[in-house]
């Protein structure tokens, strides 16, 4: 899967894609959001929750690097052997 086939489809589809392929690697509380971080392979998508009604509004894919500096303090990568 691409990034540009990823944006391209519904919010459903991107809902549906990050629950089967995601690896979920971290999230942040926003004012009105808790926004989680998933590895989608190529590319990393956001899912913007709505905290007040426990909803899922926005879900988007990127791979600007810029884009992950708000996860860095939080995300734990396990030990190398």
């Amino acid at each position: 899967m691409t990034l540009y086939n990823f944006n391209k489809g519904s919010h459903q589809e991107r809902t549906i894609l990050i629950g089967q392929h995601g690896t979920f690697l971290a999230d942040r509380p926003g004012n009105q959001y808790r926004v989680c971080l998933y590895h989608m392979g190529e590319f990393y998508a956001e899912a913007y929750y709505q905290v007040k009604n426990n909803r899922l509004e926005l879900v988007r894919g990127f791979k600007n690097q810029e884009f992950l500096e708000p996860y860095l303090d939080k995300i734990i990568l396990p030990d190398i052997c």
